[in-house]
């Protein structure tokens, strides 16, 4: 019932209204290409619920590259300064509307998913989605963060999505780094 925090979101959705729409239909158009091709070249189950995590992850990055940095490059960050509205609204509106849109992204490619995925094909099973989407979810929450975080720290939103790309992966090289040079702990526990 915060007319202020429905305004700023209305804002941010006529902002990035266009990426979203052009991400989905993207998507969408490649869910269709991927039951167009058969099987023997691609698996679709695989493809389509890949599909339906790896293209909102990326558009995660997008959104969060632009939320702040859209605005410096604008010129319009002053003007939600001079709003009446505390500077703790206008980031959770930001981030409220990028995170219900990335949602919202993954249900609409599901939806498309479960409707593309071929009659005779086996049941799509519950380890077969997780093993999807287990990395697109830590890489849309990852690349979300990180592509906020430098849209605060830069004025042009392309820039700040490169550094967003960059330092995912920075990190993902990192913990996978670390994972495989730590040792099992416990009774079987082996020495180099």
């Amino acid at each position: 019932s915060d007319t202020v925090f429905q305004r700023l979101l209305w804002k941010e959705y006529r902002v990035q209204r266009g990426f979203w729409l052009s991400m989905a239909g993207v998507a969408v158009a490649a869910q269709v290409v991927v039951m167009l091709v058969r099987e023997p070249y691609l698996s679709p189950l695989y493809w389509l619920f890949g599909l339906a995590f790896g293209v909102p992850a990326f558009y995660a990055l997008g959104c969060g590259a632009t939320l702040f940095a859209a605005e410096r490059e604008d010129g319009t960050l002053e003007q939600l300064r001079v709003l009446a509205a505390p500077a703790w609204k206008v980031w959770w509106s930001k981030f409220s509307f990028a995170v219900a849109s990335t949602v919202g992204l993954i249900v609409l490619l599901w939806f498309v998913a479960f409707i593309l995925v071929p009659r005779p094909m086996r049941p799509v099973e519950v380890t077969d989605i997780q093993a999807l989407c287990a990395p697109w979810a830590v890489a849309a929450v990852e690349f979300l963060g990180w592509g906020i975080f430098f849209s605060l720290l830069t004025k042009r939103p392309l820039n700040a999505a490169c550094m967003a790309a960059v330092a995912s992966l920075g990190s993902l090289l990192v913990v996978s780094w670390i994972g495989s040079t730590s040792r099992p702990l416990g009774p079987g526990r082996y020495d180099d």
